[in-house]
């Protein structure tokens, strides 16, 4: 991929994501500044040109989407979980942000010492989950429901941190190192493992977590379809990549991960949870899901 700046006038009455097309190329409204990639995205060779006042967040955001296309094109399906093995037996749990997944991994991590993890995303390849990165990014919630894992400096830091709900004054405890809204660990116990379960972990006004059995179409849609809500602008993306009428190289995203996924989780064991939407009890979600 080819990076380069560009700046231009465009005259238009109503702001939308995509302005298309031109022979081998189309531009984009991305985060309300105009990119233009020439070459379809599943080519070998994108250019791409952008604003000047480009934000490196934004340049990196822009990145991961192209990266994940391509892993995708690899037969390499990304997916949004988080995962541990332990007992020789490897577990995904998949579902939307805010569910608890993070704190499933906290509570399998002071539980065993014997285990492998990873956090957020991860990559799927036969029955075998990577992890998309080292670290884990902790919110102040996540280290205070395990303070025994973390220091007494974190703990209060963190506490301070939830006290305080402006995002200014936030920012401006965190620059000062007297709050704590959030922090990268690196964990030397982040790694591959060969995978044995999978569940899908719904929210719902429930008093008791109940787990059940799912179809193998139910739980493809759901980890598809959570998929496609973190990576809105890459369907997008794709989507005025494929209306290019010049472009040779188009390929259903949506189809290629679906067939791929179903074709991962044939020999895997596949379960729905159902969880308390408030006040979630964690160790009895973790038990519930080992036993």
């Amino acid at each position: 991929m080819i990076l380069q700046n560009f700046t231009q006038t465009f005259l238009i009455k109503k702001i939308k994501y995509f302005i298309k097309k031109k022979k081998n190329e189309f531009i984009i409204i991305y985060k309300k500044k105009f990119v233009k990639l020439k070459n379809s995205v599943f080519d070998n060779k994108i250019r791409i040109f952008t604003q000047k006042n480009f934000s490196k967040s934004e340049l990196i955001n822009l990145f991961d989407n192209l990266i994940l296309i391509k892993l995708i094109q690899s037969k390499f399906i990304p997916v949004h979980s988080s995962g541990f093995y332990v007992d020789n037996k490897g577990y995904l749990i998949s579902s939307y942000g805010g569910a608890g997944k993070t704190r499933l991994i906290l509570e399998a991590s002071k539980r065993f010492t014997k285990l492998k993890f990873f956090d957020e995303w991860c990559i799927l390849k036969e029955n075998f989950v990577r992890p998309l990165r080292k670290d884990m990014l902790l919110l102040h919630y996540d280290i205070l429901a395990f303070k025994d894992l973390f220091s007494k400096i974190d703990y209060i830091r963190a506490y301070i941190s939830r006290i305080f709900k402006s995002k200014i004054i936030t920012e401006l405890l965190r620059i000062f190192r007297l709050g704590l809204p959030y922090k990268y660990i690196h964990f030397k116990k982040i790694g591959a493992f060969r995978l044995k379960h999978i569940f899908f972990m719904s929210q719902k006004n429930k008093k008791k977590v109940s787990i059940s059995k799912i179809s193998k179409k139910k739980i493809l849609n759901l980890i598809m379809r959570n998929f496609f809500y973190e990576k809105r602008m890459l369907h997008k993306l794709i989507s005025v990549n494929n209306s290019v009428a010049e472009f040779e190289n188009k390929i259903s995203i949506k189809k290629l991960y679906q067939c791929l996924l179903s074709k991962y989780v044939k020999k895997i064991f596949l379960r729905s949870i159902f969880i308390q939407n408030q006040e979630k009890d964690i160790q009895l979600i973790f038990k519930e899901i080992i036993k």
